[in-house]
């Protein structure tokens, strides 16, 4: 999970599309539909998909996205790259002030 401030936002994004460009990802974001922080991240790869989803709960007053990574359907992506991948993403978006991650696995 990440969590950041609304006025984080556009640097997250923006540091998603740097990771996807370093790592070989195609990206794909979806635009929000009325609230422009409730965006959809897609990444693809040969070996591994990655989907970033905004986590709605009127309770918080801070962005929270849900992070999930899944390997290919045919192509098995060692648990070491995976781990290489979560850590250089943690490393991507940690360059922002402010912002945190949480890795639940």
């Amino acid at each position: 999970m990440i969590t950041m401030a609304h006025d984080e936002h556009a640097q997250f994004v923006e540091q998603f599309s740097e990771f996807a460009a370093e790592n070989a990802f195609e990206i794909r974001i979806a635009p929000p539909k009325l609230d422009p922080t409730d965006v959809l991240i897609q990444m693809r790869r040969e070996d591994v998909k990655l989907l970033a989803s905004p986590i709605i709960d009127p309770g918080i007053t801070d962005l929270r996205y849900d992070v999930a990574i899944y390997e290919n359907e045919g192509r098995a992506a060692s648990v070491a790259a995976l781990d290489q991948l979560i850590n250089d993403l943690r490393a991507f978006v940690e360059r922002i002030d402010g912002i945190t991650t949480t890795v639940l696995k």
